[in-house]
């Protein structure tokens, strides 16, 4: 059996890669809620489908905003487990459309602190431990409009996280002082004010990869875009547009949520030893991270960069 810790797992992406873990039949899953009653709903969700998953599927409350929370989670599995007892992470919670500091506590500093605390504990199995996050085809669309000098810092395998933090202070200082006219005029692009932040968190995010697989070379660290799916994460964006979520999603051409997993899967199961530190697009190939690939396109060969 393969145990896999999903964070924010009780609904949307996160509740549709426990359920494909649990039909493979040989994954336990751990389901995580920032709260325990959101948990045991998405749980009984799940055994409605199969009762028979009971045996390999457990709740933990995990919030990764809150280094409380974190330390109990981590607390709780080596209690449950041991040491040496998880073979997978999943880095699914996530935040859109708040402010950069909100999105950046879930979609970049809480990856950093799970990966982290996980590490520290010895959670992880010595050998073959794979790490996943999920990150945006958003990220890219960030990164392709920046200045080269901060795209060749921020792609590159060697980044370091003094980089990444000032790229990250940077950003904030001038999105909060000037809006995306003061983010432009030092080197971000571009873009959507409301939308582009969270670009910049994915694209962090992914830079994170890099310097996680560099530094933490026994684990198996990859990102990738579960696509543009319909999630309770569009309902800002809806409502900013005066529309409810399922006629957003076919303006859009949003997927179903059922569709969201194939790249997480596969960086879970599939990609061999040699994939680390890399950024795949929805349809589990190779994408880069300096710059969009469509699913129309071929996989990236890595030939300029990552």
């Amino acid at each position: 059996m393969k145990r896999i810790l999903v964070s924010g797992s009780n609904k949307g992406i996160g509740l549709a890669i426990v359920k494909d873990l649990l039909r493979r039949g040989d994954c336990e899953a751990i389901l995580c809620s920032r709260s325990l009653e959101n948990g045991e709903l998405a749980k009984a969700e799940i055994l409605a489908e199969d009762a028979s998953f009971a045996s390999r599927l457990t709740i933990q409350q995990l919030d990764v905003t809150n280094d409380e929370s974190i330390a109990a989670c981590t607390a709780s599995l080596l209690a449950a487990y041991g040491q040496r007892s998880l073979y997978a992470l999943v880095n699914n919670a996530g935040v859109a459309f708040n402010t950069p500091e909100i999105m950046l506590s879930t979609n970049f500093w809480g990856v950093k602190k799970m990966i982290e605390a996980c590490a520290s504990a010895n959670l992880f199995q010595e050998e073959g431990a794979r790490v996943v996050s999920i990150s945006s085809g958003s990220g890219p669309m960030f990164t392709e409009k920046i200045s080269e000098e901060r795209k060749a810092a921020l792609c590159d395998s060697n980044v370091t996280f003094e980089t990444i933090q000032e790229n990250i202070s940077a950003f904030l200082t001038a999105y909060n002082s000037g809006g995306m006219e003061a983010c432009t005029a030092i080197g971000f692009g571009s873009g959507d004010a409301s939308f582009y932040p969270y670009g910049m968190t994915k694209a962090m995010l992914n830079a994170y990869t890099l310097y996680a697989t560099r530094t933490m070379p026994n684990l198996q660290i990859n990102a990738c875009s579960p696509g543009m799916i319909k999630t309770a994460l569009f309902q800002p964006w809806a409502d900013k547009q005066g529309k409810s979520i399922d006629e957003l999603a076919s303006d859009i051409g949003a997927l179903d949520v059922s569709e969201s997993t194939k790249s997480t899967l596969f960086l879970l199961f599939e990609a061999d030893s040699s994939v680390r530190g890399q950024y795949f697009g929805s349809d589990a190939l190779r994408s880069p991270m300096h710059k969009y690939r469509s699913t129309k396109d071929p996989a990236y060969d890595g030939a300029d960069g990552n």
